[in-house]
Formats: structure tokens, C-alpha cells, sequence
């Protein structure tokens, strides 16, 4: 995604949560975005045992991998 695309999306959620950004601070919070941006790739990309999963939360993936015929590890 271009620095473009980037901007105008960081305006469409700034504007959908009604924040008002100062305009000296303005730089800073899409340079911050573009960071999330990042992070959030390799986040969601890492996988997870269910081992790590809290107790009250799960992924289906997991749940359902011994249906299909996984065996833990």
C-alpha cells in the first residue's frame, strides 16, 4: 500500500471514531499508523498453538484441527 492509500485511510478511521488530530501532531500519528500497519502483519501472521490461547478465547482453527484429524502437538 502506498503512502496514499495509507493517508487516506488513517483519515477514513480518525474520522469514523470523531477524533480531531492536531496538525502538529498530524505527522506523527500516520508515521504511527504506518508502524501499526506493519506490526500487525507479523502479529496476526505468527501461528499459535492452542497451548497459548487463554482459556476464555480461541481460534477456530485450533478447536476444529483434531476434527480434522490433527493431532496436537
Amino acid at each position: 500500500m502506498d503512502d496514499a492509500a495509507i493517508k487516506q485511510q488513517y483519515d477514513a478511521i480518525v474520522a469514523r471514531a470523531g477524533l480531531s488530530i492536531p496538525a502538529d501532531r498530524e505527522a506523527t500519528m500516520v508515521d504511527t499508523y504506518k508502524d501499526i500497519l506493519k506490526w500487525s502483519r507479523i502479529v496476526r501472521n505468527r501461528p499459535r498453538p492452542a497451548s497459548l490461547e487463554p482459556s476464555n478465547a480461541y481460534f477456530l482453527a485450533t478447536v476444529t484441527r483434531v476434527v480434522d484429524g490433527e493431532k496436537g502437538a
